[in-house]
């Protein structure tokens, strides 16, 4: 909540927003894959130890621009559409643990 007064009076925003923690250690030590980094057409996420739940992937924003459901070991995301820049890749495993990765998406067209 932002609120910013003076003599003509008082005006309050309000915004929700979501907060990513990142670990990327955590993501190396958990046998998760997420590659090449940076990229421009595909990303590549894998698990070779536990089975993957979701994936969710931010702008640097904030905004969830992909969200994928039951993927077992992993999956191929196409990412060329989207703008360059730097996004946080959000991985929730079926046993509960969540990792954190920031990758860099570079669209040379």
């Amino acid at each position: 909540t932002h609120i910013v007064s003076n003599a003509c009076g008082a005006d309050t925003l309000s915004a929700t927003i979501e907060v990513i923690i990142t670990s990327t250690n955590s993501v190396q030590e958990a046998g998760l894959e997420i590659f090449p980094n940076p990229t421009k057409d595909y990303l590549t996420i894998q698990s070779e130890e536990k089975e993957i739940a979701q994936i969710d992937i931010y702008s640097s924003l904030g905004q969830k621009v992909l969200s994928q459901n039951d993927l077992s070991r992993g999956m191929n995301i196409d990412v060329s559409h989207f703008v360059a820049g730097v996004y946080w890749v959000s991985v929730r495993m079926r046993d509960g643990g969540v990792l954190n990765e920031k990758v860099i998406i570079r669209n040379y067209k």
